[in-house]
């Protein structure tokens, strides 16, 4: 322990190491701010216990053929980005805050799988977004709701996820 005595003052402040130390946020494993573009195909992200993929003011995003497993907080977030998803797959992720995260974009997701996700409310979680879904099938979990917007046609629940 730390004991700092204030002079002004009579009282003693007791500080433990954890309160000393600065608490930082594991860096995803992968990170792209302010480009024209970004097209990954065919990538496999076992993250562990870390984001995975964050996103931030890109005009165009693709990712094909991915599969993102075990990330945490977030598997794909993007900020003020437009990003579309295919054929891509989305397994184990214990995220809090969705498994797919947009705000102030726009989200494209087709011919893909969210499966055996725990996610606590929603799969997909768009904030100010419109997203647009073809052919995605949600397979296990136990979210509350695909997205907490209307996400339109082509979401196919494949099992009871509640």
């Amino acid at each position: 322990f730390f004991f700092f005595n204030d002079t002004a003052t009579t009282e003693i402040y007791t500080l433990s190491l954890h309160d000393a130390l600065p608490i930082l946020e594991a860096e995803p494993i992968m990170r792209f701010d302010n480009c024209a573009g970004i097209n990954l195909e065919q990538i496999e992200i076992e993250a562990r216990d870390r984001k995975g993929i964050f996103i931030h003011q890109c005009r165009k995003v693709c990712i094909e053929g991915g599969k993102l497993q075990g990330c945490c907080s977030v598997a794909c977030k993007a900020e003020e980005s437009d990003i579309a998803i295919a054929s891509s797959v989305f397994t184990q992720n214990h995220c809090a805050e969705g498994v797919i995260q947009v705000s102030d974009g726009l989200l494209n997701i087709e011919n893909s799988i969210l499966e055996d996700n725990p996610v606590q409310d929603n799969l997909i979680y768009n904030i100010n977004s419109n997203v647009k879904c073809n052919n995605v099938f949600v397979k296990g979990g136990g979210f509350k709701q695909i997205s907490n917007q209307v996400i339109g046609q082509g979401v196919h629940v494949v099992k009871d996820c509640n």
